[in-house]
């Protein structure tokens, strides 16, 4: 039983109480007003009988630092202790009725839950069903643990074996040339990553042959003059010959253009009808001219020709084409053969030195043809850079249908495809060695010890169901009865459990209203619109008092219940109240937190009239109010409390006149509403509720013949000086009441005037 609460420091309201000269007795109520700390109370006890410490340290007050201390004292001096955010000891069994019974066993938000039921089952179950359940949660916790050692041992493969199921993983056969074979897959991969900028990669470009029009070159080099007279032939070139000057034709030819009258140039004589001259202008005529102008130019007409050659740009061409290969060497293994540049070059060395030579021979001789078979070796020095480009040409051909296939491919690359492919052969490879080997051991030992946890979960779980199946077909009559009894328009049906949704088992149970059957969830449940709440709190409060019956061991134990009355109409507070006194009798302690002062009374005077029960098994306490809005907890008179004000004023004054006390100010205050009350009750009904004191006795001074106040006119003159008198301790007349000096000897003289006019029994 608890005896004593020795401390509560810093859980609730409670900063630091120390109520140890506070007994507790066999029933012990304690009141207080909502809010105060009733439910802190029942929580340290459910947190005390359940060790959850949680429960104390998520009520820790609010602004303090220092720890949570509980010390509570039971029967034979045992000291059950919260310190460090734990309880040192348990000593008495406790059953906790509240709200987070409620919330937690019954429903919650108007639903009853999954974990309603299973809480439920768990509490109505009871001692019987302990071990067995016990065991069932320790073979279910110990299958789970098998099952995470399976999945552990599973996923440390799942790395390895990639796609491939773990069964198959377990039975793969080595693989040879694997490595060969994951490697392709990669380079595949790599393609596929890069297929956008595969197609755009370009190919070999064609490189044009060399054509140059050598035409104007050959014909000037080949061109004579067959025209010119032999005479003037033999004659000029006699004349050229002996002179033997380089030069001397071609200054000849400029100076016939100075010639004027037949006139030297030099001399003035006469040239008309000298011979050489006139051979030398047979000679020198237009065409011979003209051919002369066609051989200066033969120098630019070369430089122009020698264009067409553009030995930079074609090394250029190959110096690209030469990166191809390169470029496309990730994927394809191309080979084009480059055409030689230094051959090339020397070829183009040879055109341009032959041609330079034989221009040069040209220039000193306009009239003759050079010798040898110059457009022949030019020719041939072409061709030969020709059979360079095309022999290129021809193998880029061949490449870039090579690459053009090849870009045609990549359509039908799949990287999912190939990623799977890449994950099983990586799989296989991983899968013979010697750490793969270890964990697939690890895995099989693993699954067989999770078969045999799941054995013995079954095992264990047709164990519990027997003792279920005998337990809970006890609780449908007694709660119905309950029921009955509170009035309850609802009863229960099909009490029974399921394992739904795995784990532990919950309770299974539906509510009949009028013969049909109600929703438990949902947002449109039924139990939460069809039921009231004080109809839900009845329903919770009848599991509870039906597993506490069925608890062969109740005699040992303390029942605590938060609020009992709490939503109840007057029938279902009376049979409260029978059931708390059958609970009494059964149990080892009761202990009722509740906030209605006159239920505590009824409940207080019921107690009683047992038989059984003397005034010292009953201890009544209260939650007060203390410094800074905290609370602490005193000594209950629940008769003082329940008195109302008009008896409160009344033992105020008259207590003062006896002498069992000496407090002046309350008992002067209570002379006016004393002697209202009194007129009230006089004349009911004649009196406007809400009237002064002092309107009161101007309402009876002016009463008519037909008026029973006008009996009471004879106390008029005593009513005012009276009022006059009491007026000066109320903030209404006058406000400075609260600094109003009290003489006790008109005091008392005042007081014993008031009691006059309620005691002579005349008007």
């Amino acid at each position: 039983m608890l005896e004593r609460i020795h401390k509560i420091a810093n859980v609730g309201l409670f900063r630091d109480i120390r109520p140890a000269a506070l007994n507790f007795k066999k029933m012990t109520v304690i009141y207080a007003d909502n809010g105060r700390g009733k439910s802190t109370l029942a929580s340290i006890l459910r947190s005390y009988t359940d060790n959850i410490p949680d429960i104390v340290r998520y009520r820790k007050t609010l602004g303090q630092t220092t720890p949570q201390e509980i010390n509570l004292q039971f029967s034979n001096g045992d000291r059950a202790v919260f310190s460090n955010e734990a309880w040192s000891g348990k000593y008495a069994d406790v059953h906790v009725f509240d709200l987070d019974f409620v919330d937690s066993n019954v429903y919650s938000g108007g639903e009853i839950n999954a974990g309603h039921r299973k809480r439920l089952l768990s509490f109505a179950l009871g001692s019987d069903a302990v071990a067995a359940k016990t065991a069932f949660s320790t073979a279910s916790d110990l299958a789970e643990e098998a099952k995470k050692a399976t999945r552990s041992a599973s996923d440390k493969l799942t790395g390895y074996r990639g796609n491939v199921t773990l069964a198959k993983y377990i039975k793969l056969a080595a693989v040879e040339n694997i490595e060969q074979i994951i490697s392709g897959v990669q380079s595949e991969l790599d393609v596929c990553a890069r297929i956008d900028t595969i197609r755009k990669r370009g190919g070999y470009q064609q490189i044009p042959l060399l054509t140059p029009d050598l035409t104007k070159v050959f014909t000037t080099l080949s061109r004579t003059f067959d025209s010119i007279g032999n005479g003037a032939e033999e004659a000029v070139n006699s004349h050229i010959n002996h002179i033997s000057t380089e030069g001397f034709e071609r200054w000849v030819s400029s100076g016939l253009d100075f010639i004027k009258d037949d006139l030297c140039p030099f001399c003035s004589q006469n040239l008309a009808g000298v011979g050489l001259i006139r051979h030398y202008q047979e000679h020198f005529n237009q065409a011979y001219r003209s051919h002369i102008k066609q051989v200066s130019d033969l120098d630019t007409d070369v430089m122009s020709v020698m264009r067409a050659f553009n030995v930079a740009l074609l090394e250029s061409k190959i110096q690209q084409a030469g990166t191809v290969a390169p470029n496309w060497q990730d994927c394809l293994p191309i080979s084009v053969a480059l055409p030689n540049i230094e051959r090339i070059k020397a070829h183009v060395e040879a055109v341009q030195s032959l041609l330079d030579s034989v221009t040069t021979i040209k220039a000193r001789s306009p009239l003759c043809r050079p010798d040898g078979d110059y457009e022949n070796n030019v020719a041939g020095a072409i061709d030969a850079i020709n059979a360079e480009l095309e022999a290129f040409n021809t193998s880029a051909l061949s490449a870039n249908h090579t690459i053009q296939v090849y870009k045609e491919t990549l359509d039908e690359k799949n990287e999912a495809d190939l990623r799977t492919m890449l994950a099983q052969h990586e799989a296989t490879r991983q899968r013979q060695s010697a750490e793969v080997e270890e964990m697939i051991a690890e895995y099989v030992t693993a699954k067989a010890a999770e078969t045999i946890a799941i054995q013995l979960k079954e095992t264990r779980r047709d164990e519990l169901n027997q003792i279920m199946d005998a337990t809970l077909g006890r609780y449908e009559a007694s709660i119905n009865d309950l029921l009955i009894k509170f009035g309850a328009s609802f009863s229960i049906k099909e009490i029974n459990y399921n394992y739904a949704g795995g784990g532990e088992p919950k309770s299974e149970y539906a509510i009949e209203m009028r013969g049909e059957k109600i929703s438990l969830t949902g947002e449109e449940a039924s139990f939460r619109t069809s039921l009231s709440e004080g109809d839900k709190r009845t329903l919770a409060f009848a599991f509870f008092i039906s597993v506490l019956f069925h608890d062969e061991d109740l005699d040992k134990k303390i029942v605590v219940i938060d609020d009992p009355m709490c939503s109840l109409d007057s029938h279902r507070r009376s049979h409260t109240i029978n059931i708390i006194k059958q609970t009494y009798a059964r149990s080892r302690q009761v202990i009722i937190l509740a906030h209605d002062l006159h239920f505590i009374r009824t409940m207080r005077d019921e107690f009683l009239r047992m038989s059984t029960t003397q005034p010292q098994d009953l201890s009544a306490l209260r939650i007060v109010h203390s410094a800074d809005d905290f609370s602490a907890l005193d000594r209950l008179e629940i008769d003082l409390e329940c008195e109302s004000p008009y008896y409160k004023n009344h033992r105020l004054v008259s207590g003062y006149i006896a002498g069992t006390h000496h407090n002046l100010h309350d008992t002067a205050v209570a002379i006016r509403p004393l002697l209202e009350g009194y007129l009230h009750r006089r004349f009911p009904g004649r009196i406007s509720s809400g009237s002064l004191f002092g309107e009161i006795v101007q309402q009876i001074a002016l009463a008519t013949s037909d008026d029973p106040l006008l009996h009471a006119q004879s106390l008029v003159a005593e009513l005012n000086e009276i009022n006059s008198y009491a007026g000066r301790f109320h903030h209404d007349t006058n406000p400075a009441a609260s600094s109003e000096v009290i003489s006790p000897i008109e005091l008392r003289a005042f007081s014993r005037r008031a009691l006059e006019v309620m005691y002579r029994g005349t008007l």
